[in-house]
């Protein structure tokens, strides 16, 4: 995966700046942070940049560490944060949204929290995104005639 600092704006409207991975294919969206480490899970992000708005769920199967979710929509708007439960049996979770999203940030349980981004005003500054386009699709549009 690809690493890409981003603005977020929280909900006091100040600035917090990550470095996230960008996961911008069906594969990397599909692995996240399965099968790493607890330390690394702590210490990263994850940014899932989808070419449509979706409103497919995730799970944290294979997952070794809880985490939360911001599901964000194509104008950078925090839809929701959402806690996920490290999978530890066999009940297969999943964690969703009610509304259609565009990206979704995974970091460590309580970065949003801690930083004060929530859905009553935080964003993506989408300027800081311009030029992620899903590799997916870049494919598609290349292989038109």
């Amino acid at each position: 995966m690809q690493t890409k600092s981003v603005r977020l704006v929280n909900d006091e409207r100040k600035s917090v700046w990550i470095t996230t991975k960008v996961a911008d294919d069906a594969v990397e969206r599909a692995g996240g942070f399965q099968h790493l480490c607890p330390e690394h899970i702590e210490a990263g992000y994850i940014l899932f940049v989808f070419e449509r708005n979706q409103s497919a769920a995730f799970h944290v199967w294979n997952v070794h560490a809880p985490l939360d979710i911001a599901f964000i929509s194509a104008e950078g708007r925090f839809l929701d944060v959402v806690q996920m439960q490290e999978h530890r049996d066999t009940a297969r979770r999943v964690y969703g949204v009610d509304a259609p999203y565009r990206y979704a940030l995974e970091a460590r349980r309580g970065f949003f929290a801690d930083h004060a981004l929530s859905p009553r005003g935080s964003r993506l500054d989408i300027s800081t995104v311009r030029g992620l386009m899903p590799r997916d699709s870049a494919t598609r549009l290349l292989a038109r005639p």
